[in-house]
């Protein structure tokens, strides 16, 4: 049994003949996550190169200035990126050790279920 033990190539008529079915009910979920997530993520990149105040439809390239002035140290905008950097960590923190203690707590249960029924 080697890696390449399939029945036949993906690129035979055969495997597009069984499998096309299977694509096809995967092809909502992929357009609802290109749509509501890769699209909007992308799109916030790109503007983030540009100079634009959301009223006007000109845009200004500008190049890495927008980082420059985020991680620049000065007042309002450090103090504000610190404080949402602190506040995303505080938020991962907890949220993994909520969720690992959920984890370990449904399987301690589950255990002693099993155990003294």
């Amino acid at each position: 049994m080697g890696g390449n033990d399939l029945p036949y190539s993906r690129r035979s008529k055969k495997y597009w003949k069984e499998t096309w079915q299977a694509y096809l009910f995967l092809l909502p979920s992929i357009v609802i996550l290109g749509v509501f997530v890769f699209w909007p993520i992308g799109f916030s990149l790109v503007l983030s190169f540009f100079k634009w105040d959301y009223t006007s439809t000109t845009r200004y390239f500008i190049g890495f200035d927008n980082y420059k002035e985020l991680f620049r140290l000065t007042y309002p905008v450090s103090l504000s990126f610190v404080n949402s950097l602190i506040n995303t960590a505080v938020y991962i923190v907890v949220a993994l050790v909520s969720v690992c203690d959920l984890c370990c707590g449904r399987r301690r249960l589950c255990i002693s279920s099993q155990f003294f029924g």
